[in-house]
C-alpha cells in the first residue's frame, strides 16, 4: 500500500504560488476606497460614543422602565391615539433597555457601525445607478463624513429612527436593483416600521422598475414595473392604513410640530433652507445665504440636464432622472412641515443629492477634458477637505460645549448632552437620594436636555419625581404655583395647559453654575435665595 499523501491545504497548486502572491497588492488595493469611506465615518463621528442619553432618550428608557415589557410593547404596536407610529424603533428601544440597561456608549457604538454600514450601501447603491465606481465611492465618502446631518442622528439613541431608516431603505434598495423584490418588499415594510419618511421613496422603486426597461413600448415597461414593485405598494397602504387609525392631521393645532401643510410660503423657504444645508454638508464652515443655495441648487440642475444631453451609461440610460427622483422623494415630506426643519431630515435624500451632483461634474468634465487622473484627483482633493473640515467642525463644537451658540436646524445635542452629565453629576453629589413625590425646580438648566422628569426618574428609579423649569414659578393669593408649564415636548411649542400647585410636596430649587449644578434655597412664597 503506498504511502497517504499529505493534505495539500493550499486552495491553489504549489507552482501557482507566485501568481497569487503577484494579486495580493492588487486585492488590498481593491480595498482601500472601503477603508476610506469607514475611515471617514469614524475619524469624524467617533466622538458619539462617549456621550451620555440626551433628550427623547430619557423619554423611551423611562417608559420601558416604569412598566411591564407586555404593556409596553402592546401600546407601542397599537397606533391608536399616536401621531407617529414607529413599533420597530420601540422594539430596539425595549432590547437596548433589558440587554444593556442605561449604557449609552453601547447604542452610540451601534448607531456609528450602522452609519458605517450605510455609507458603504451607498457606494453600492450608486455604483448600481451609475455605473461609475469613483462617483459612487466619492459619494460614500461625502455622505459617510457630513457631520452637518448625520451628528445629531448619532449623538442620542433616537436617532436611530434615521440610521436603522436608512439602513433598511438602503437595504431594499440593493434587494430590488438585484431582482429579489419580495425580500427588498419585507425589508421595506420594517423599514416603514422605523421612520415613516421612508414612505415617498417607494417612487425610487417605481423609478429604477421603469428606467431599466428602455427597450421596451411605454405600456410593457409601466406593466412590468407595477408587476415588481406591486408589493412594496401594499405596504405603503398598510403603512398609510395604520396612520389613520392614530391622531389625524386636521385635528393638530397649527403650531404642533408634526402639523403638515402642501401648500404654503413655508414650501419655498424650506426649498431655500435646505438646499443651503446641504452645501454646509459638504462644506461645513461656509454659512451660505439662501440667494446663494437657490442659484447653486438651479446651476446643479442646468448642468445636469447638459450632462444628460451628452451621456449615455451602461447601467441606466438616465441616471439623473433616478438620483433626481430619490432627491425630491426623500425631501418632499420635510418641505411641508412648516414648524419642523432639521439638518437630519437630508439623511434620506442626501446620498442621491451628492451623487447627482459628482455625475454631472464627471460627465462634463470627461467630455471636455480627457485626463481621467486630473478628474479622479480633483474629486480625491473634494472629499479629503471635507473630511478635514468635518472633524474640526466636531471638535470645534464640542470644545465650545455649554458655550456654544445655537446651531439652526438642530436641536443642541451637544450642549444638551454637557447639561445632562453637569445635572446628573450634580444631583446625586447633591441628593444621593430624595423623599418620594419631590420636585425638582431648575433655574436657568435646560429641563428638555434630560427630558424634564424622565431623567431623574431614571437616576433614582423613582417615577414619582416631578421636574420644573423655575421660569414659569410664580406667587399668587393662594401661595407659590407654576404656570402653565409645558409637560411634554409639544407642549412645549404650543403651550402648557394648566397652572400646577406646589402643594405639600417636599421642593428642591436648582441652579447651574460653570459647568456645577448648585442649590438654592426655596421659600414659601417663591422666592429664591441662594
Amino acid at each position: 500500500m503506498s504511502a497517504r499523501r499529505p493534505h495539500n491545504w493550499l486552495p491553489v497548486r504549489r507552482d501557482n504560488l507566485l501568481p497569487l502572491l503577484r494579486r495580493i497588492p492588487a486585492t488590498f488595493t481593491a480595498l482601500i476606497p472601503a477603508v476610506a469611506v469607514i475611515a471617514a465615518g469614524t475619524l469624524v463621528h467617533w466622538r458619539v460614543v462617549h456621550y451620555p442619553f440626551i433628550q427623547d432618550d430619557w423619554q423611551s428608557f423611562a417608559r420601558i422602565a416604569f412598566d411591564s415589557p407586555s404593556r409596553f410593547l402592546a401600546s407601542e404596536i397599537s397606533p391608536i391615539g399616536k401621531v407617529l407610529y414607529r413599533p420597530l424603533g420601540s422594539l430596539w428601544f425595549l432590547v437596548a433597555f433589558y440587554v444593556f440597561d442605561l449604557n449609552a456608549t453601547t447604542l452610540h457604538t451601534a448607531a456609528l457601525i450602522i452609519h458605517l454600514a450605510n455609507s458603504l450601501l451607498v457606494v453600492r447603491v450608486i455604483r448600481i445607478i451609475t455605473g461609475d465606481s469613483l462617483i459612487a465611492w466619492a459619494t460614500g465618502v461625502f455622505y459617510a463624513a457630513a457631520a452637518r446631518v448625520h451628528m445629531e442622528p448619532l449623538l442620542w439613541a433616537s436617532g436611530v429612527y434615521d440610521v436603522g431608516g436608512m439602513f433598511l431603505f438602503l437595504l431594499s434598495l440593493v434587494l430590488f436593483f438585484t431582482g429579489r423584490h419580495r425580500s427588498s418588499a419585507l425589508v421595506y415594510a420594517a423599514a416603514l416600521a422605523l421612520k415613516e419618511s421612508v414612505l415617498p421613496c417607494l417612487v425610487v422603486f417605481a423609478a429604477y422598475a421603469v428606467l431599466r426597461r428602455e427597450t421596451m413600448r411605454t405600456t410593457e415597461r409601466v406593466t412590468a414595473a407595477l408587476r415588481d414593485v406591486w408589493l412594496h405598494g401594499t405596504f405603503v397602504v398598510c403603512s398609510l392604513s395604520l396612520k389613520r387609525l392614530g391622531v389625524p392631521q386636521a385635528a393638530l393645532p397649527s403650531t404642533h410640530p408634526y402639523k403638515i401643510s402642501v401648500i404654503g410660503a413655508h414650501v419655498w423657504a424650506h426649498v431655500a433652507l435646505y438646499s443651503r444645508w446641504i452645501i454646509e454638508a459638504i462644506v461645513p464652515w461656509w454659512n451660505v445665504s439662501a440667494a446663494v443655495a437657490l442659484w447653486s441648487s438651479l446651476a446643479v440642475l442646468a448642468a445636469a440636464a447638459a450632462a444628460s444631453c451628452v451621456c449615455r451609461t451602461a447601467r441606466a440610460r438616465h441616471p439623473e432622472l433616478l438620483l433626481l427622483a430619490w432627491a425630491i422623494a426623500g425631501l418632499a415630506p420635510f418641505l411641508c412641515l412648516p414648524n419642523h426643519a432639521y439638518r437630519y431630515y437630508l439623511t434620506f435624500p442626501l446620498p442621491a443629492i451628492l451623487a447627482l451632483s459628482l455625475w454631472t461634474f464627471a460627465t462634463l468634465a470627461r467630455q471636455l477634458w480627457s485626463h481621467e487622473s486630473a478628474i479622479v484627483a480633483v474629486i480625491a482633493a473634494g472629499t479629503g477637505a471635507s473630511v478635514a473640515a468635518s472633524m474640526l467642525y466636531f471638535q470645534q463644537i464640542e470644545r465650545r460645549g455649554l458655550r456654544q451658540p445655537y446651531i439652526e436646524g438642530t436641536s443642541a445635542l451637544v450642549q444638551r448632552a454637557h447639561t445632562v452629565r453637569i445635572v446628573q453629576a450634580g444631583l446625586l453629589r447633591l441628593h444621593p437620594s430624595l423623599p418620594p413625590g419631590s420636585m425638582l425646580l431648575f433655574k436657568d438648566v435646560d429641563v428638555w436636555a434630560f427630558h424634564k422628569n424622565d431623567g431623574p426618574r431614571l437616576w433614582y428609579r423613582d417615577p414619582s419625581l416631578r421636574v420644573y423649569d423655575a421660569r414659569f414659578l410664580r406667587n399668587g393669593p393662594q401661595g407659590p404655583y407654576l404656570e402653565k408649564p409645558p409637560e411634554t415636548q409639544t407642549e412645549e411649542y404650543i403651550g402648557g395647559t394648566r397652572d400646577v400647585p406646589l402643594g405639600d410636596a417636599p421642593i428642591f430649587m436648582f441652579s447651574m453654575g460653570e459647568h456645577q449644578l448648585h442649590e438654592t434655597t426655596f421659600a414659601p412664597d417663591g422666592s429664591r435665595a441662594d
